[in-house]
């Protein structure tokens, strides 16, 4: 009787977590096409379409960004657009956020008083910028308009935008055949150059061919490309190749990186700098 007890009991508890798990799975499932079909919700609208709390739908939304269905923004949700990398930059900014700024610290680290420095445009590069303190004389040369903003509020520092190019929304950077001209008459010592994905058989790569370009052409500038990319972008293939892998002397990246994918960058002559590694005695980052 007892075993018949005990069994009725584990079955029962059993039938109650399948039953809970199915609940979520059907709430996740309806906040996805919720998302899927307005694009951008909030959070009361969710609240009021399932009949939970606020603190539930966080927590429902917090798995689906871990799934990367979706990106959580202030006050609710936009859908992931897996075949489109050209997120908004202030929602693209969200993503990987402390390790862009990790990243950031590293490479300006890098940077020494009196270099001509070329920063790419994107949320990593603008990092870069946002940890210069006290550098002192320095020439920022980039095709980013918000990192130019950036780079002139600091004391000492001089900014060249080169070239008159179209603008993209996106990015907030100037391109096109006037900006790569403008590129090919200046020199720096140090490219800081954004991307979309390290390949490990076919290098550096993004997605749109007029910003290719306007890498490439950055890269002949400089003396030196330093490239910088969050741990979320190594291993990952992207639509065209900016530059084999050998190419580009040194990768910053975060302790994410796995150690098969640091072995074969080191294989292939990268300087791999991990940033973050060493935590700073006063906690700082």
């Amino acid at each position: 009787m007892y075993r018949t007890a005990h069994s009725t009991s584990a079955n029962s508890k059993g039938t109650s977590r399948q039953n809970t798990v199915s609940k979520r799975e059907s709430r996740l499932n309806t906040l996805f096409e919720m998302i899927k079909s307005q694009e951008r919700v909030s959070i009361q609208e969710m609240v009021n379409r399932l009949g939970v709390s606020a603190v539930t739908v966080r927590k429902d939304l917090e798995e689906l960004e871990e799934r990367g269905d979706i990106i959580r923004t202030f006050g609710g949700a936009v859908l992931t657009h897996n075949n489109d990398l050209d997120l908004a930059f202030q929602v693209r900014a969200r993503l990987q956020e402390r390790e862009k700024r990790l990243i950031g610290l590293a490479a300006a680290h890098l940077i020494r008083p009196g270099e001509s420095v070329i920063i790419d445009a994107g949320s990593t590069a603008l990092q870069v910028v946002r940890h210069l303190r006290s550098i002192g004389s320095l020439h920022v040369i980039t095709p980013a308009l918000n990192v130019a903003l950036e780079a002139g509020a600091l004391h000492g520092v001089a900014v060249i935008v080169p070239g008159t190019g179209m603008l993209d929304q996106i990015s907030m950077s100037l391109e096109g055949p006037e900006v790569e001209e403008a590129f090919g008459r200046l020199h720096a010592d140090k490219y800081f150059m954004g991307l979309r994905s390290v390949d490990l058989q076919h290098g550096y790569m993004d997605t749109n061919m007029r910003r290719i370009r306007l890498k490439q052409s950055m890269m002949r500038a400089a003396r030196e490309t330093i490239a910088l990319a969050d741990s979320s972008k190594l291993d990952k293939s992207s639509l065209v190749q900016i530059t084999p892998l050998e190419t580009v002397s040194t990768l910053i990246t975060d302790s994410g990186i796995s150690p098969a994918v640091l072995d074969r960058l080191n294989k292939c002559g990268v300087q791999v700098i991990v940033a973050g590694k060493d935590d700073h005695p006063d906690g700082t980052e």
